[in-house]
């Protein structure tokens, strides 16, 4: 059965609903948390049972996809749970247990931005006719919602300096996983000296090798940087129309 099966190497095309339809997804669960805040706030218990909801989501999500893809598939350097999301969705996981202020400024810093690229862009090779369109929306859109949720509900902030650190910590790591991805021939966070990662996709045109690295980074930092103000002007918008 094609639904359950990650052996099979057929890739159906995903169409702009499948990719809207979850985005759209997340921006109605952010409302739903807006709309009501207030009675969350005021009930430990309506808090508690959201963050076990998506504390389960979570959980189940990352379970489903990569046992399915372990058992059926087996464990190979190429299906590790390495890349940014994934990692994001664990930290995730961990953030819900002890409500970190570190690991929010990471996450919210971080994550969401390119969870939603995710969810957007050309990533999964899966359309909706197959389990793992729906553990990689979910999980991604969870990445997003969570960071939010404490936002909203426990008043978690970021600054300019957290955002700053964030992003350093980002571009460390990511020159030593670009080099492990050219030696091992991986893939993880799209990052590459030699290769483009979205070869034959639309975003082919960021060039090959060294071109697309700059490109790649160019593109990262200008994402962050928008990211922050963004979040500046849903602060001010929010402290002074919702709060």
């Amino acid at each position: 059965m094609y639904f359950f099966n990650f052996r099979s190497p057929v890739r159906y095309p995903i169409s702009y609903i499948e990719k809207i339809i979850p985005m759209l997804l997340c921006l109605f669960f952010i409302f739903l948390i807006l709309v009501f805040h207030k009675r969350i706030c005021s009930s430990k218990k309506l808090d508690r049972s959201l963050r076990i909801l998506m504390f389960l989501l979570l959980l189940t999500s990352l379970i489903t996809e990569y046992s399915l893809r372990y058992i059926q598939v087996g464990i190979n350097r190429r299906s590790l749970p390495l890349h940014l999301c994934t990692i994001a969705a664990i930290l995730s996981l961990v953030f819900i247990i002890t409500n970190s202020k570190k690991l929010f400024s990471f996450l919210f810093s971080g994550c969401i931005p390119g969870a939603a690229l995710a969810i957007i862009g050309p990533g999964i090779g899966r359309a909706s006719n197959h389990i793992q369109y729906y553990t990689f929306m979910m999980l991604h859109i969870l990445v997003i919602v969570v960071p939010i949720y404490y936002y909203i509900i426990y008043d978690y902030r970021i600054n300019l300096k957290s955002h700053l650190k964030v992003m350093l910590l980002l571009q460390i790591c990511a020159l030593f996983v670009g080099v492990a991805n050219d030696y091992f021939g991986t893939f993880y966070w799209y990052i590459t000296y030699t290769r483009n990662m979205f070869a034959g996709t639309t975003l082919a045109f960021l060039g090959s090798g060294p071109v697309y690295f700059l490109h790649f980074e160019f593109l990262t930092l200008l994402m962050f940087t928008l990211w922050f103000l963004v979040y500046r002007v849903f602060n001010y918008l929010y402290s002074k129309y919702v709060k």
